[in-house]
């Protein structure tokens, strides 16, 4: 199986690339590479008009692969409805689809964004355990699961890596792949390491893509105020594909406006 991976550059908190540009980059993608599995980075699409725009252009094309985007700002009213009383939290406008089987699904909004998200009295994980129905996609044999960038945080630990809960655990392990866009290159690495080779371990795969923000703002020690620094869409960790554990080498195509790789599993 073939997996792609777009990224495009953020600049601070606004994307460089229009809603309709992002959209002509997702299928120049599959027009040019033919990915069973293409996965854009968070922010892969602007509103609601770009997400059918996509699936318009899907359906014409009788795509028949797999295609996950992210809304950035989503205004429909698709939002988990619990059925325990759990008490929702404020809806975020973030909210990722798959095009899978002719049609778009949707696969959720963001839950979780920091690892403060799950203390006592948020019932985030609640919400999300209810939702892993939705966030789960077959395809060609395969299991296929979805956590939106932050919603990692369903993994505590580093050297030992334990899920939040059982029942997240049992959904992580009925998995044959899971796909993890992020929003930009995220910090940490050594425990997101630990996580994705967790994620990876015992012939699964896991998959991710990251835009690179080239005006990162980032809080200075000292109190003065916050500093800028660049990501480069150059780094080794903009997108990742782990095997059983292992980096699986990617190539790296030359395109200009946005960040496109793939790789065989």
């Amino acid at each position: 199986m073939k997996i792609g991976t777009l990224s495009s550059e953020l600049r601070g908190a606004e994307m460089v690339l229009s809603g309709p540009e992002r959209v002509e980059a997702i299928l120049r993608v599959l027009r040019t590479f033919r990915p069973d599995m293409p996965l854009s980075a968070g922010y892969s699409l602007a509103t609601d008009a770009e997400l059918a725009t996509l699936g318009e252009e899907l359906a014409g094309m009788a795509w028949k692969g797999l295609v996950f985007a992210e809304v950035k700002s989503y205004d429909s009213a698709l939002w988990p409805k619990p059925t325990s009383g759990i008490a929702t939290p404020e809806p975020s406008r973030r909210a990722m689809f798959a095009w899978a089987d002719g049609k778009l699904h949707h696969i959720g909004r963001q839950l979780l964004t920091q690892s403060s998200d799950i203390g006592a009295g948020n019932q985030c994980v609640a919400l999300l355990e209810e939702c892993l129905a939705s966030r789960t996609v077959n395809f060609r044999g395969q299991r296929v699961g979805a956590l939106i960038c932050g919603e990692l945080n369903i993994l505590r630990g580093r050297n030992e890596i334990t899920p939040v809960s059982a029942r997240i655990g049992d959904w992580l392990r009925s998995l044959d792949i899971l796909v993890n866009p992020t929003h930009d290159l995220m910090g940490i690495g050594g425990t997101l390491r630990a996580k994705r080779r967790w994620l990876s371990r015992r012939g699964k795969a896991y998959v991710s893509a990251s835009n690179w923000n080239s005006q990162k703002p980032v809080q200075r020690q000292s109190g003065k105020g916050p500093a800028i620094r660049a990501q480069s869409r150059s780094a080794a960790t903009l997108q990742s594909v782990l095997l059983d554990g292992q980096d699986v080498e990617m190539c790296r195509m030359n395109e200009t406006e946005f960040e496109y790789r793939d790789a065989l599993i």
